[in-house]
């Protein structure tokens, strides 16, 4: 018959060190958590810093840029949201655009130039604020609904 070896378990020692181990890393993990919760979260604020640059006040956006001509665009959606630039100036600075490109004030910026022709988010933001808009909606109110419902379309990246 073979002679079996018996297996020796952990010291007391041994045990304390892995015990202290994983409590350590778990008291780790749980703080950087807390610390990605509380300190890069997707916007649950107006005042969120992921929230794109937006005029508060009509005020201080003046004066206004100017927007380029609808007429220089095809009929539909696009010209559309140039004519509403045009129109509403004032409800549109008041928006952040989620398309976030580099040096843009508001969604009105987007308007003074060809950022617009090629984006999708910035047309329906300003048909999305038109409509509201029209409904009496202030621009606050306005700011809310866009970074509820376009916010989570830049987090993820599409355009």
């Amino acid at each position: 018959m073979a002679k079996r070896t018996k297996i020796e378990g952990p010291t007391l020692q041994e045990s304390r060190f892995v015990i202290g181990l994983s409590a350590m890393t778990l008291l780790l993990f749980f703080g950087w958590t807390f610390y990605m919760r509380y300190y890069f979260q997707f916007p649950s604020t107006l005042d969120d810093p992921l929230v794109p640059p937006y005029f508060k006040r009509v005020e201080d956006a003046l004066p206004f840029p100017d927007t380029l001509d609808p007429l220089q665009f095809p009929a539909g959606e696009l010209r559309e949201g140039y004519a509403i630039a045009k129109e509403d100036p004032e409800v549109l600075a008041q928006q952040p655009c989620y398309c976030q490109r580099p040096v843009m004030h508001s969604l009105l910026d987007c308007f003074a130039t060809l950022e617009a022709a090629d984006c999708k988010i910035c047309v329906d933001e300003a048909h999305l604020a038109a409509r509201l808009h029209q409904q009496g909606k202030t621009g606050p109110e306005i700011r809310s609904v866009i970074v509820r419902q376009f916010g989570v379309v830049s987090v993820r990246g599409r355009r």
